[in-house]
């Protein structure tokens, strides 16, 4: 398929043949008869997947002639992301958003502007997550909707004011610290931040061990004062 037997006369005698690729289908073993093309209207029912298959008839419909198989690919979308029957949207908040409470606009996928509410006392941590019910995609097969999950994440501030400090000290637990007299002939260390460049050029880990502090949560270097 897709190439055509040439012939070739080389003496009166003697008859060249050979196989080259065919110019009429463009080696593809078949042409299309553009003037018989016809359109034809898929339905895509709502809650469809990803790589789902809808079998179509034949356009005579003769059972002799091959059916068409329309196979759906998904855009990404900016904000949601599909899991199952699923939704999942990503939000930042800020440390007061999750200490205080919040509310945020979304506009849904079928443009309703959807008003999140948090829940009244709730804080929320790094990495929480939280539901929406039923606002997710249609299902296909069956009655309803799957949920709207969303995943949040918090943004710190980059530094306090003394004012601050002394405010947040009294509306907040008090944090962990040793008492240094209890701990003989202490090495006092100061933490700052930690620049995975500057840490290359001086000779420090490899990429694959970097990888692992980065994942055991390093990113902070200690510096100890001399005694």
């Amino acid at each position: 398929r897709g190439v055509k037997l040439v012939r070739r006369m080389i003496s009166n005698a003697m008859v060249q043949q050979m196989q080259v690729p065919c110019e009429t289908c463009g080696s593809e073993g078949i042409k299309v008869n553009e003037d018989k093309t016809k359109k034809v209207d898929v339905r895509i029912r709502a809650g469809m997947k990803d790589k789902q298959q809808i079998p179509l008839d034949s356009p005579s419909g003769r059972d002799d002639e091959p059916s068409v198989v329309v196979v759906l690919s998904c855009k990404d979308h900016d904000t949601f992301t599909r899991q199952g029957d699923d939704l999942v949207v990503k939000k930042t908040i800020t440390l007061q958003e999750a200490l205080l409470g919040f509310n945020f606009e979304l506009e849904h996928l079928d443009g309703r502007k959807l008003l999140v509410q948090s829940p009244v006392g709730k804080v929320i941590t790094y990495g929480q997550k939280m539901m929406i019910k039923g606002e997710g995609m249609p299902r296909m097969d069956g009655p309803g909707a799957g949920d709207l999950i969303i995943i949040f994440a918090l943004e710190f501030p980059r530094s306090l004011g003394e004012d601050q400090t002394v405010v947040l000290k009294k509306v907040l637990p008090p944090g962990r610290k040793i008492d240094s007299d209890n701990i003989e002939e202490p090495e006092e260390c100061f933490m700052e931040d930690w620049d995975p460049e500057e840490w290359k050029q001086r000779g420090g880990y490899g990429e694959e061990e970097e990888d692992d502090e980065d994942e055991q949560g390093g990113g902070q270097q200690v510096r100890c004062a001399a005694q």
